[in-house]
């Protein structure tokens, strides 16, 4: 009981804390202001649905000029929005759905450390998540209305149900686990992520079994009920998204492995089977280009003009980890050197080289961080006499909450990104520009004319101009950098048919113009085009709105 009510209270204090210190920053003056860029666009989609529900958007004319573009996003974070959002007010549950799910999370990461530990450890992992300044502390702030906290929430429910499926075998366990996964899979386009440690997962315990000649029949058939369930729950996202078949191919391919590697061996063995494996594997990876893509792009920071691209350094991790990293790296040790439970260290395990390659993996791996972490402090505890534990653990979680808490408070007191100046620029533009029909439509014709800015502004235009810009965070067209790093206005004018509005804010002849540059091929040792329309010294465009630091100008 007491561990109940301390779990209920980590999940109220986490809830609380990503929603009270930006409450005054996302609802202003009867709006709400989304934090970042991408929920922008995923509220835009749940504008949407809300006029045409059930259906979600496919091809959206108002996402970029001139042709539109279809929408790669999955829609259910939008029907999970638009659901309750028949009744209450769609754009508030948009913004306390990241908080609501991250409280959530919680309890999943209390069950699988109750179920293969003891209770407190749980409660230890959840305090570590409730306060650790992580990407997924960010990430589930109020505002941040993004797929990202779907996918951590469904990913941990997924572990937690395989991890008693093994456990106990039972039927119940291996079809909730493939609702899970389906439902993680449809929450972005990048959902065979969490296959990967699964299947290996799988491949060693299944090897395991074999050698040991231990049955197998009922481990295979819930994996295959596991995944059956979870391709059934994925596949109607066909219909609304385009060029995910080969999610769907490879999700066949692993539920179909499952039998197959069944039936090779009664036939092959345990060590021949592994030899062949081994060259499927090493045959996928080198000559399918397509997966070998996108295994370089998740794993490995080949992007790296994008910031959470990048290499997580020593300063990084501790800024978000504190000391608890160094925790949680001896609590993965000791987990393979007592060979505790193989799925929990796989996961952790990828997702460690994942957080490492690439930043924006920190949001997946500050669960299993806090799972290791509390582990480690239970093996520490093992060290220490009975009666001196408690005061132990107190004394080792009080060092860590020190060392973290100024890092806490200043995320949780993060600025909202978009700033009072750029909200009121567009609000501008869309009541001070000739108006574009189909905002709601799910078809319209070839809009009149684009809006320029930097791509990260796109959708912010999208959204609260209903105007389509050049470019947006999806979608990079190079006529941004062609015009923005032209040599004069004149040759800027060369690629600005149909554009008839420019807006620049300081930050684009400031600190976001080394990222103008990185994308343009051009070496700049001359004046650009985006100094001269902030200098205001243009021929053909003139300046017909200024919001502080932002401003907008229109065709002379």
């Amino acid at each position: 009981m007491k561990e109940r009510i301390g779990l209920a209270g980590l999940v109220v204090g986490t809830f609380l804390l990503r929603v009270l210190p930006s409450w005054d920053k996302m609802f202003i003056d009867g709006n709400v202001w989304y934090r970042g860029v991408d929920p922008w666009y995923h509220m835009r989609l749940v504008d949407n649905i809300m006029e045409n529900f059930p259906i979600p958007l496919k091809w959206d004319m108002f996402a970029l000029y001139p042709n539109g573009m279809a929408v790669g996003y999955f829609p259910l974070i939008s029907l999970i929005i638009a659901l309750p959002g028949q009744v209450f007010n769609y754009e508030v549950i948009g913004a306390l759905l990241p908080p609501i799910l991250g409280a959530l999370t919680l309890i999943p990461i209390y069950l699988i450390c109750k179920t293969l530990w003891k209770s407190w450890i749980g409660l230890i992992a959840c305090g570590l998540v409730m306060i650790l300044p992580t990407e997924f502390f960010h990430r589930s702030m109020l505002g941040f209305t993004d797929h990202h906290i779907l996918e951590v929430f469904f990913s941990v429910n997924t572990i937690l149900f395989l991890i008693l499926m093994h456990k106990e075998g039972k039927l119940r366990w291996a079809i909730l686990a493939g609702v899970s996964l389906g439902l993680y899979m449809s929450s972005w386009s990048g959902g065979l992520l969490l296959v990967a440690p699964i299947w290996i997962w799988f491949f060693i315990i299944f090897i395991y079994k074999l050698k040991n000649n231990q049955p197998i029949d009922v481990f295979v058939g819930n994996m295959c009920i596991t995944f059956s369930t979870a391709l059934i729950l994925y596949l109607p996202n066909c219909l609304f998204i385009k060029g995910i078949e080969f999610q769907v191919l490879t999700m066949g391919i692993v539920m179909v492995s499952f039998w197959i590697l069944h039936k090779l061996a009664k036939v092959l063995g345990w060590r021949k089977l592994i030899g062949l494996v081994g060259l499927a594997v090493g045959v996928i990876c080198f000559f399918i280009p397509g997966l070998t893509s996108v295994t370089r792009s998740v794993l490995f920071n080949f992007d790296i003009t994008i910031q959470e691209a990048l290499l997580s350094g020593p300063k990084v991790l501790l800024a978000q980890y504190g000391t608890s990293f160094f925790l949680s790296i001896g609590g993965l040790a000791f987990a393979i050197k007592r060979k505790e439970n193989l799925l929990l260290i796989v996961w952790c395990t990828f997702m460690l080289i994942l957080a490492i390659n690439q930043r924006r993996w920190n949001y997946y791996f500050a669960i299993n961080n806090a799972i290791m972490a509390a582990y480690f402090i239970y093996v520490m505890g093992s060290w220490i006499k009975e009666n001196a534990r408690i005061p132990a653990t107190v004394v080792i979680c009080s060092f860590l909450l020190f060392t973290i808490l100024p890092s806490t408070i200043a995320i949780s007191n993060l600025p909202n990104t978009i700033t009072k100046d750029w909200y009121a620029a567009c609000v501008w533009l869309e009541k001070n520009t000739p108006e574009m029909d189909g905002y709601y439509e799910l078809n319209s014709d070839k809009l009149d004319y684009g809006v320029l800015s930097w791509w990260d502004y796109g959708n912010w235009i999208t959204r609260i101009s209903k105007r389509a810009p050049v470019s947006n965070p999806m979608v990079h067209q190079d006529i941004q950098w062609e015009v923005l790093t032209a040599k004069s206005e004149e040759e800027a004018n060369t690629y600005l048919e149909g554009i008839n509005y420019i807006v620049v804010d300081r930050d684009m002849v400031s600190s976001k113009f080394p990222a103008i540059l990185n994308l343009s091929p051009r070496k700049v040792d001359y004046i650009p085009f985006v100094f001269t329309l902030w200098n205001e010294e243009t021929d053909t465009w003139i300046k017909i709105h200024q919001e502080g630091e932002v401003k907008i100008y229109g065709r002379k």
